[in-house]
């Protein structure tokens, strides 16, 4: 690795504290894991039961069915269950618990030691966006209507964190995380369309969740200057630091702090990317980027692929691609949910099309462990498991891979081949690294 990203050596003067996580992550580092890049096939597996496990016959890691999608009947779906979003943490602050996300909008917890006992969360279902609490292993935050509530796993009943009348419906845009001190969290209200369906505007906020209420103005959110016509919001999202907002429009991504005074423009495009901590204090929007072929004059632009994974630094530094994709279409999801394990993302890929390419691709329907100190021409990867579904016809196909705050397990999800046709059919999967 370059001494210069380096995070061993970035991260070795800090505390202690760091110090000991850092040494938790040697697991990555000297591990017997696949770590090259070359085409690497799933071999056929047998399906477990729920509950059961196998061992994935090419990267040698340990795979446990965590649900049990009943099969289908003639005629109605058969709802499952999966990871809600691969930038959303799904264990609690102690990881006792597991949260899971029912296809059908039901919501899931799991005893977090034997990912087992499985129980129905008594909350409405719907996009409620629920956020474990950094510090309470029994809480966790969620949105309804127009207001923030927090839920109590041993007494299953919600409580009033602060309403605000007339905002309509909240939402982050379910893809955003609470900061590391777990007291902030983006929202926005009703969004309003034009007569053609355009998006014109909304109003995002920020609330403190431990004085119940609002933090800072009000700020209108129009499409950007730069934005085409039609353009429309896509999320906000607080920072781990807690010291800014972005905004995820269809055609870039802006930053503001919390109080939205503009910063800067981070990126021209928007996909799929999730905050990584990369330093001591430097934090980083790490994201995919599908290069059309208006984009070919940029500087850096790899001439051979238009498929990338990018670091791009909040404080405006240097940003630096990561990791080509081997082929045109490759599907990316990443998660930097292991806030104990910094300067590692982890990755899941699928082919985005309603059939799988032919023939054998390397990286296609995998999770990987990305390290931030890769640069395009030398990537270090480390690969951990085949997903096995066959093909993409529908959101909940795709992987949407999670980890846990030390790295150790990682959920996605999967159909394992079976019943593609079925919307809603999927299962959980949990790769463990203990």
């Amino acid at each position: 690795m370059s001494e210069t990203y380096n995070h061993r050596t970035m991260f070795a003067a800090e505390t202690l504290e760091q110090r000991v996580l850092l040494s938790a992550g040697d697991f990555l580092d000297t591990g017997p894991f696949v770590s090259d890049s070359d085409v690497h096939d799933a071999a056929p597996v047998v399906q477990p039961p729920g509950g059961g496990s196998y061992v994935d016959p090419v990267f040698h890691t340990t795979i446990r069915r965590l649900t049990a999608t009943p099969s289908p009947t003639p005629g109605h779906s058969s709802p499952g269950t999966v990871p809600e979003y691969s930038k959303v943490q799904a264990w609690n602050c102690d990881n006792s618990r597991l949260l899971l996300r029912g296809t059908n909008a039901d919501w899931w917890l799991y005893d977090g030691s034997t990912l087992s006992g499985r129980k129905q969360v008594n909350v409405a279902c719907g996009d409620i966006e629920p956020r474990w609490s950094k510090t309470d292993p029994n809480r966790f935050y969620y949105l309804s209507e127009d207001k923030v509530l927090a839920y109590d796993v041993r007494t299953r009943k919600s409580k009033l964190i602060v309403r605000f009348k007339g905002a309509g419906n909240l939402s982050s845009g379910a893809e955003q995380e609470l900061p590391a001190d777990g007291r902030y969290f983006a929202v926005h209200g009703a969004m309003r369309y034009d007569r053609n369906g355009n998006f014109v505007s909304t109003t995002a906020w920020v609330v403190d969740l431990k004085k119940r209420r609002r933090i800072g103005p009000w700020k209108k959110l129009s499409p950007p200057k730069y934005a085409p016509a039609g353009d429309s919001l896509d999320y906000v999202a607080i920072t781990p630091d807690s010291k800014y907002v972005i905004a995820m429009w269809d055609h870039g991504t802006d930053l503001y702090t919390t109080r939205w005074k503009f910063v800067r423009r981070l990126t021209h495009w928007a996909e799929h990317a999730d905050f990584a901590q990369y330093g001591p204090g430097q934090y980083a929007l790490v994201i995919a980027h599908y290069r059309g072929s208006a984009e070919k004059n940029d500087p850096g632009d790899p001439e051979n692929n238009d498929e990338t994974i990018e670091l791009i630094p909040l404080d405006g530094s240097r940003k630096r691609i990561l990791w080509l994709a081997p082929v045109y279409n490759l599907g990316i999801h990443i998660s930097a949910r292991n806030t104990k394990l910094p300067g590692w993302v982890f990755v899941s890929t699928y082919w985005d099309g309603t059939d799988q390419r032919p023939g054998p691709t390397p990286f296609e329907n995998e999770v990987f462990a990305l390290s931030l100190d890769s640069t395009a021409d030398h990537p270090i990867v480390r690969r951990l498991a085949h997903v096995y579904m066959n093909a993409r016809y529908d959101y909940w196909d795709e992987p949407h891979a999670t980890v846990r705050q030390d790295g150790r397990q990682i959920l996605f999800a999967s159909n394992f081949g079976n019943f593609p046709a079925d919307q809603d059919y999927e299962d959980t999967y949990l790769i463990d690294l203990r």
